[in-house]
């Protein structure tokens, strides 16, 4: 008796999905977000950046995007939540840009813009970019003269108002001053002056310039006042001020001593250590704290060594932060493809949710747009697999970190499939009746029942055997002697028996008694040389054999049949279905007109070798850029060697960094090339360009480079 046991234990398995956010929900678009199907893969290559625009000047909001299946991507523009129409101010360009000819408050261009590509019913919208107008402000403080003792230190500040931060630096008697150990320049428009000595008298202001405008402080003097500093008590002339900044950026906190040479002391009030390897101390007593994360939200305390009654502290918070993580998040199974996820929602006012989820092993991923609020069902999910998830939080800042982890799996569904069934021979009138146990995700459940269908060929109704899941062979006895029986097998799991058509679960047959190794030529031998050919040796033959009949079929399919004569001992069978399983009949002929032996052989074909997958595309590396003369930039660029042969061609951007001094607007140059240089001409003298390199294959454009910049040599005075 032949036996086939199952194996223990099963794990649940399926398919890896990964729920990511798809930037932004496309309301304004007129599109049913509900999910953006991977088969798409539509994805942005570049998105806008908000800037501060020169009233006036010329502005390009960037936009690109692609679709791995080649899909063609139509670009569109939104302003503050409305469709945007370009016009001969605010142009379409066909790479996608959005560009502003002539940037004006009045005329409404400021804003938040937002990028929408489409490809067929898909849709993805862009982070949104903020365009406000750039305004040098007017002063509203301006330095106070002051007298100091010589070894005593000084303080002079500047503040203006204004959108923009504008680039402050200081001028003594009219003069630009450099900052040195003694000349201490703060960003925030401070002046410190240590240890000061009769050189430092003089007059000081503050310059302010942004975008080509300036304008200066009124003028505050410094004397020597007679005496000591020394003799006076130390005191604190500035203290620390409370301060918000963005995440990621640099703060400074100030703590200078009236008098030069004491020591300041940091710490933060709740007990926390200051982070050395990002934080300095420099000048006679500030500290600066570098790249600003949540964790550095406290209390900073500050006092002059030796003299604990002088100190002072500020708060430090931070604005434009990553949102935080959703908290309880919940699951409940509603049925074998789908589960709803239920979690808080935040106080904060959030852009939505992204719900990230995958199943083990590992698989392809998905992709669907976020979520406003919960709850969240999650459809199309593998039967009777574990999933695991967590939720982000989303502002315009960012992501937040990712929520708790749960678990869950998806309720159990009826087998796709039915078990695949083999025949062996027992006795003269029974036969052994074995299938192979499912695959879990051909199952799609715990098996808990099979049902044995069997039947003398062509009768009309069939008898049925009811044994348990753990159970995959089962004897048929009391069968009819050289009658050809036909079986096949239902596996139930839970949720009950699969509806099959004949087709997907086919009938195998057998007569009793035949052997399947005869005592005739046992030299039969069947041989699997690829995914669709198969190689028959016999022989040599004995005096009586004729030759072969070979019978062979696909499982649920219609037989074959093919004859070979006594001296020909191999035969190739080709034209075979990949990764699938065969039934040979092969039986022996003899030369008095009788049949001899039947072997019966199984064969499974291995599946097709799929070719190699293709590399990422990777961005063009920009070698180097250089003037040729004062109208001509030469590019020069490299691609990765596996990427070169399938790019077409190139396409060299160079886009003026600013406007000409007096007003006129200078334009883009784009340059085609099929080679990996360039030379781009009829650019303007003495100007800087900045320059990005796009590579294009036979389906579309691949990523951009990242942007060089470069300055045309001096040429000929241009006319205004």
């Amino acid at each position: 008796m032949h036996q086939r046991r199952r194996t223990d234990g099963r794990s649940v398995v399926g398919v890896c999905f990964t729920f990511v956010v798809a930037k932004y929900l496309a309301q304004a678009t007129g599109f049913d977000s509900s999910f953006v199907d991977v088969d798409v893969d539509l994805k942005f290559t570049r998105e806008p950046e908000g800037a501060k625009a020169v009233r006036g000047s010329r502005m390009v909001l960037d936009c690109s995007a692609n679709s791995s299946n080649g899909s063609d991507v139509t670009i569109s523009w939104r302003k503050d939540g409305e469709a945007l129409t370009p016009d001969s101010r605010r142009l379409l360009l066909a790479n996608g840009s959005l560009v502003i000819q002539q940037f004006a408050k009045q005329q409404g261009d400021e804003g938040i813009y937002e990028c929408i590509a489409s490809a067929g019913r898909y849709t993805l919208v862009s982070h949104p970019a903020e365009l406000e107008e750039a305004v040098l402000g007017t002063f509203s403080g301006h330095p106070s003269s002051m007298g100091i003792p010589v070894g005593g230190n000084a303080r002079f500040k500047c503040s203006i108002d204004g959108i923009l931060k504008p680039n402050i630096t200081w001028r003594k008697n009219g003069v630009s001053l450099s900052p040195s150990e003694r000349s201490i320049q703060l960003s925030s428009g401070v002046l410190q002056l240590l240890n000061v000595a009769s050189s430092d008298i003089g007059t000081y202001s503050c310059h302010a310039s942004i975008f080509g405008r300036e304008a200066d402080s009124h003028v505050a003097e410094l004397s020597i006042e007679s005496g000591t500093e020394a003799a006076a008590p130390v005191r604190l002339l500035s203290r620390p001020e409370d301060q918000e900044v963005r995440l990621g950026s640099t703060v400074t906190f100030e703590c200078l001593p009236s008098i030069n040479g004491y020591s300041v002391l940091w710490s933060r009030k709740d007990g926390a250590a200051i982070p050395r390897d990002r934080s300095r101390t420099f000048g006679c007593g500030n500290l600066e704290i570098q790249s600003v994360r949540l964790t550095d939200v406290a209390n900073y305390s500050c006092r002059i060594a030796n003299v604990s009654s002088v100190g002072a502290q500020a708060k430090l918070t931070v604005t434009g932060t990553s949102p935080i993580p959703p908290s309880g998040l919940r699951a409940h199974s509603i049925d074998s493809r789908s589960i709803e996820l239920t979690w808080d929602p935040s106080p904060a006012f959030v852009v939505g949710y992204s719900v990230n989820y995958w199943s083990l092993p590992g698989g392809r991923g998905r992709q669907e747009v976020v979520t406003r609020q919960p709850p969240q069902r999650i459809t199309n999910l593998q039967p009777f697999t574990n999933y695991t998830f967590f939720v982000k939080t989303y502002n315009r800042w960012g992501d937040s970190e990712p929520s708790q982890y749960i678990v869950q799996a998806t309720l159990e569904d009826v087998p796709v499939v039915a078990p695949t069934v083999h025949i062996d021979p027992l006795t003269a009138t029974s036969l052994l009746i074995f299938w192979n146990e499912l695959e879990p995700h051909e199952a799609r459940g715990i098996i808990v029942q099979y049902k044995i269908f069997y039947r003398k060929q062509d009768a009309a109704t069939p008898n049925e055997i009811t044994v348990p899941g753990t159970v995959l062979q089962h004897d048929l006895t009391d069968l009819e002697a050289n009658e050809r029986y036909s079986v096949r097998v239902l596996a139930a799991t839970a949720a009950g028996f699969p509806r099959l058509q004949d087709d997907q679960w086919p009938w195998v047959s057998r007569i009793v008694g035949e052997s399947t190794d005869g005592e005739g030529n046992a030299n039969l031998e069947i041989h699997v040389l690829n995914a669709t050919t198969v190689q028959i040796i016999w022989g040599p033959p004995k005096p009586n054999e004729d030759g072969l009949e070979i019978c062979f079929k696909l499982f649920g399919g219609q037989p074959k049949t093919v004859y070979l004569v006594a001296d020909q001992t191999e035969h190739i069978l080709d034209g075979l279905v990949p990764d699938s399983d065969y039934e040979f009949e092969i039986r022996i002929l003899l030369t008095d007109g009788n049949n001899g032996d039947l072997y019966v052989r199984t064969v499974r074909t291995p599946p097709l070798e799929m070719p190699p997958s293709q590399p990422p595309r990777l961005a063009p590396l920009i070698l180097d850029a250089a003037a040729v003369n004062d109208t001509a930039i030469q590019v020069s660029w490299q691609t990765t060697a596996g990427d070169a042969g399938s790019i077409v061609g190139y396409v060299v951007r160079c886009v003026p960094v600013s406007d000409r001094s007096d007003g006129e607007k200078l334009k883009e140059i784009f340059v085609n090339s099929t080679e990996t240089s360039a030379v781009v001409t009829g650019l303007v003298p003495m100007t800087e360009y900045e320059i990005v390199v796009q590579s294009y294959y036979g389906n579309g454009p691949g990523p951009s480079s990242s942007a060089v910049t470069c300055h045309t040599e001096e040429g000929r005075t241009l006319s205004a």
